[in-house]
């Protein structure tokens, strides 16, 4: 007969153990994996230490004690692709520190002491491009120059109505790290400061300072930030006549209208297909400004215009021949006889008239404000009611909105030419004005 032994406890019919019991080697498994998560625990947690100790900034012994356990971490090579934000979670590794341990692998060096001897092997932190801590000594002084450059900043302009230079309190900037008082002419702006700030970012001078400095860009709050005191936003308070207020209106109407029209359905007529044609004929709509630098030729200087003192500001007009209004109508008979139009701008000239343009389709509807005839409420005395000029919304077609702008736009060129010239010639006379001295009569 088989020898039968004594049974244990905890024995099984399949010669296991009681479940809820670990095995020997279960138990060495669970302790490792213990010891793991403690291990990458402290290394979390002496980077996360050493990261709100130094406050972005560590001292080299740091830094490279830093570089040298992630090179012992990553000794077997980089984590994989897809797995690199984990790695970076687990371990509290920067990107930084896992380029560097890259380095520090490929020429088998991870000891501190090499790192503090060897000068090649040390890293220095780079420049900080956001944040609280941005390096701004890089390029804070020359953007703050290229807001004063009136040749590349087309959007400043000299204020010409106070010509005395900026003090006070709200006369001060700081710029690399220090206050500095502002003491320069004040100048107004056409838009925002978030238009000066786009205005920069699409300038050549910014794409040549990125190739010189790699990898470095400039947020848009620290480009903003260079914005002289000086600058203030221009405020709609030159001219407010009809032609002023119903040009504006049409202009404003017509972009934001023109932008579903093309969104809408694609035009290909022979002005639209054209890129050079099409990019000046979409600029024209954004404000009144930019649709006379595009309808008319450039300003050109007239240095004998320039005011006592300011000699260095020399203002800039546009020529009476590319401003005159010619056409026989109300507005005629205040225009030089003796100027001839000019032949080169204009709105017939440089904004193209296609028929078969989708803007100018006669049976698409369009609105936009007008000075039109309107009967209102009056006194009973003329009975009870009024024909008044009122300036009110219109129903019409996208041809007779055009032909509106194109209408009103040679009256409104000449009107804001004599609104600009009177207005400096006004200045000047106040500045070179001198009172004749007359000797008291005694009676």
């Amino acid at each position: 007969m088989p020898k039968v032994g004594r049974t244990s406890p905890y024995a099984r019919e399949d010669g296991g153990r009681r479940p809820g019991r670990p095995t020997k080697q279960q138990s060495i498994d669970d302790k490792d994996i213990d010891v793991k998560n403690w291990v990458l625990r402290n290394i979390r947690s002496f980077i996360q230490e050493k990261i709100e100790t130094c406050q972005g900034n560590p001292s080299k012994i740091l830094q490279q004690a830093s570089d040298a356990l992630c090179c012992a971490v990553l000794h077997a090579g980089p984590p994989p692709p897809r797995k690199v934000e984990a790695f970076r979670r687990v371990t509290g590794f920067t990107r930084n520190m896992i380029e560097r341990a890259d380095i520090l692998r490929e020429i088998k060096s991870v000891s501190p002491q090499q790192l503090r001897s060897t000068q090649s092997f040390t890293f220095n932190r780079g420049w900080q491009t956001s944040g609280p801590k941005q390096k701004k000594s890089m390029h804070q002084q020359w953007v703050y120059d290229w807001f004063h450059d009136m040749e590349k900043n087309t959007m400043i302009f000299v204020d010409k109505r106070r010509p005395e230079h900026l003090k006070g309190r709200y006369s001060k900037i700081k710029l690399d790290g220090k206050v500095r008082e502002v003491t320069c002419v004040r100048h107004f702006m056409n838009g925002h400061k978030q238009d000066l700030v786009q205005l920069f970012l699409n300038s050549p001078e910014y794409k040549a300072w990125q190739e010189a400095f790699p990898g470095l860009t400039l947020s848009r709050s620290a480009v903003q930030a260079c914005i002289c005191p000086c600058m203030r936003p221009a405020q709609v308070t030159e001219c407010a006549c009809r032609i002023c207020t119903e040009m504006e209106s049409a202009i404003r109407a017509w972009h934001v209208q023109r932008r579903k029209w093309h969104k809408a359905e694609k035009c290909e007529c022979s002005g639209c297909s054209n890129p050079k044609q099409n990019s000046e004929y979409m600029r024209a709509s954004k404000d009144l400004r930019t649709f006379r630098d595009v309808c008319l030729c450039a300003k050109v200087p007239f240095p004998d215009l320039a005011l006592p003192h300011l000699p260095d500001t020399i203002p800039h007009f546009r020529q009476i021949s590319c401003c005159k209004y010619s056409e026989a109508g109300k507005y005629s008979e205040a225009h030089p006889a003796h100027t001839e139009e000019c032949q080169n701008c204009g709105v017939q000239r440089r904004l193209y008239h296609h028929p078969d343009c989708i803007e100018q389709d006669p049976h698409k509807e369009a609105s936009w404000m007008q000075w039109q005839t309107t009967e209102v409420d009056a006194s009973e005395k003329s009975g009870g009611k009024a024909l008044r000029m009122v300036f009110r919304e219109k129903k019409g077609t996208r041809k007779l909105l055009l032909d509106r702008i194109f209408k009103l736009a040679r009256v409104y060129f000449y009107h804001h030419w004599v609104h600009s010239v009177t207005a400096h010639m006004g200045r000047l006379r106040n500045a070179t004005y001198e009172p004749a001295c007359h000797k008291p009569v005694f009676l």
